[in-house]
């Protein structure tokens, strides 16, 4: 176990909550492509990091993309990552605390944690659409701290980005880069999170 005992897990959304990492690439090129979008990736990324900070609705970015779109039929495109539901099931029943800190729309992330009923699961979200910075600003990781009130050195993050990760270490968390559930669980047992053995006591 660290020398600092863990009250709360912070998991990232893209490439650990849900499947893909890119999700500009994997998910919404592919979405506006189906709709006749031919603007180029750098165009489309500028758009997306506007609304993801908060300085448009979906709305609007679905019209400078020049498209009639849906949010549930874009949100429709994501898959939960394999056994993250279990993973944050079992936290939640050891009385974790869990949050998740994201770059996404916020629009983007209700629909997304509505539909994969996540919100039961994950106590505390900040979205960088509700407070207009993104990881790996220093000012996102405030953020999360002032929304909780726990201790920087009492936080678990998990991303899938190396950059995100180096930041919250900077911001006194501990940290680890999310390369699967598994790698996680084991993560979270070193930590005392999980018991040694399934079913085991804590």
């Amino acid at each position: 176990m660290t020398a600092h005992p863990v009250s709360l897990v912070v998991f990232d959304a893209m490439g650990v909550l849900y499947r893909w990492g890119d999700d500009v690439g994997q998910v919404l090129i592919p979405y506006l492509r189906r709709l006749g979008c031919r603007l180029d990736r750098v165009t489309i990324e500028q758009w997306y990091d506007d609304a993801s900070l908060g300085r448009m609705t979906s709305a609007e970015l679905w019209a400078f993309f020049g498209v009639v779109a849906d949010n549930d039929a874009y949100c429709a495109g994501y898959d939960l990552t394999p056994g993250i539901p279990e993973l944050l099931a079992d936290l939640r029943r050891q009385g974790v605390a869990l949050a998740c800190l994201s770059n996404d729309l916020a629009e983007w992330s209700r629909v997304l944690r509505h539909q994969f009923g996540l919100d039961h699961l994950i106590d505390h979200w900040v979205i960088s659409g509700d407070i207009g910075c993104r990881k790996p600003d220093a000012a996102a990781y405030d953020r999360l701290i002032d929304s909780t009130g726990v201790a920087p050195s009492a936080v678990f993050f998990l991303d899938d980005k190396p950059e995100n990760v180096v930041a919250a270490r900077q911001a006194g968390w501990q940290a680890a880069i999310f390369t699967g559930v598994d790698s996680a669980r084991q993560q979270s047992r070193q930590r005392g999170l999980l018991p040694d053995q399934p079913g085991a006591p804590r």
